[in-house]
C-alpha cells in the first residue's frame, strides 16, 4: 500500500485543525495539536490514523 511507504509532512493544517506527525509502538499517526471553534478533526490524514491530544 502506497500510504505505508510514503513520507508524509511532519505537520498539517486542514479545515481549522492542526496536526503533528508522531510515532509510537504501533506506528505513525497524526496527533491533534489545535482545533478552531466549530472544527471537527479528521479520522485519518493521508491514510494515517488521527489521535486526540
Amino acid at each position: 500500500m502506497a500510504e505505508t511507504e510514503a513520507d508524509w509532512a511532519d505537520s498539517v493544517s486542514y479545515n481549522g485543525v492542526s496536526y503533528q506527525k508522531e510515532e509510537d509502538e504501533y506506528g505513525e499517526y497524526y496527533r491533534v495539536v489545535s482545533v478552531q471553534d466549530g472544527a471537527d478533526p479528521e479520522e485519518t490524514i493521508n491514510g494515517l490514523p488521527v489521535k486526540e491530544r
